[in-house]
């Protein structure tokens, strides 16, 4: 009898042993099946949704690329267009003899009294060299200067801004305009020519 029972305990416990392992099995597949796909699926679209978010914020960084490229060209061209409108103010202004003018150039001396003809064939031949900016002794000379007639008595200066060795060579040389008016004159290249303003 004991035998009997301890075998039917035995099966008892081996039948329930048994139902759990089964049921165990069976619940691993069951989680496995029903969890595995939806992670599968979770990740699937979590990869979809970083893909999607990539190319927007690639999207993006290439519109404020373009952006920061058209806005660079614009500040460059700004930036160019005021140098240009500056240096063209500032070229305006000496021309007009508006602003004091400081540079290379040469400054010529006559020591005879020199005639208002010469002196106006004098200013046409510096202005045909290239000169930047002239001055009569105290006075400076732009576009619609008069010079009034009769004579200058010496010492006459005339202060030329301008390229001061082709200026020098230029006013030098034989049979240009120094030589053909014939006057006593001195010609000094300097690196610091001041002209004054109108």
């Amino acid at each position: 009898m004991f035998l009997r029972k301890n075998l039917a305990l035995i099966g008892v416990v081996g039948f329930i042993l048994g139902f759990v392992i089964i049921q165990q099995f069976y619940l691993h597949e069951k989680i496995t099946k029903n969890i595995q796909p939806e992670s599968e699926n979770n990740l699937a679209l979590e990869v979809s949704e970083l893909i999607k978010t990539n190319d927007e914020l690639t999207k993006e960084v290439n519109d404020l690329t373009d952006q920061h490229g058209k806005l660079s060209r614009a500040a460059a061209d700004a930036s160019s267009a005021n140098a240009t409108l500056e240096e063209n103010l500032n070229q305006y202004e000496i021309i007009l003899g508006l602003t004091q003018v400081q540079g290379q150039g040469v400054e010529i001396i006559f020591n005879d009294k020199i005639s208002s003809t010469q002196l106006v064939d004098v200013m046409n031949a510096i202005k045909n060299i290239g000169a930047d900016a002239i001055q009569i002794n105290d006075r400076r000379i732009i576009q619609n200067s008069s010079i009034t007639e009769g004579f200058f008595y010496p010492p006459v200066s005339v202060k030329v801004i301008g390229n001061k060795d082709l200026l020098y060579e230029a006013l030098v040389r034989p049979g240009g305009i120094l030589d053909q008016i014939g006057l006593s004159k001195e010609v000094v290249k300097s690196d610091n020519v001041n002209i004054d303003k109108k």
